[in-house]
């Protein structure tokens, strides 16, 4: 079984590359003994190279996003059962673009996390954007 991680970030001069909060995921798995065998890999497009290197100019930036995140989709996790995305509130935009392209293309399971999921209440997140689009669009997904 493999787990992938994909997430969109914006890093700080001598900050770690991997985000505490994946991080964080990643070491739970390990410590868990029913996911043993669960292979896992991180994978983060770095916004703050995209935000410098566009001069601020988000239809450049969505779309190079979009693009990097379509190249890690196809290159590292194509094979994978799960695919993990982190949804932020800075990731939406190219969460929401990269979705139809994932429904025609990734075959394993989906799954929503990050801090637009879990800060928020049951209640609240079955009307989320997120839930609307993962309803319409996958059917299921797993929270």
């Amino acid at each position: 079984m493999k787990l992938f991680i994909l997430t969109f970030d914006f890093f700080r001069d001598r900050y770690p590359d991997t985000p505490y909060s994946i991080a964080s995921v990643l070491a739970s798995i390990k410590k868990n003994p029913e996911l043993y065998n669960l292979q896992t890999e991180h994978e983060s497009i770095n916004l703050s190279v995209l935000h410098e290197k566009y001069k601020n100019d988000s239809t450049q930036i969505e779309k190079n996003a979009f693009l990097a995140a379509k190249k890690v989709v196809i290159e590292k996790c194509w094979d994978s059962n799960y695919l993990a995305i982190g949804i932020t509130a800075w990731s939406e935009v190219y969460i929401k673009k990269l979705l139809p392209f994932l429904k025609n293309n990734f075959k394993g399971k989906l799954i929503a996390g990050g801090y637009e999921v879990t800060a928020i209440d049951d209640n609240k997140r079955r009307i989320s954007w997120v839930s609307f689009l993962y309803k319409r669009i996958f059917g299921n997904c797993y929270w």
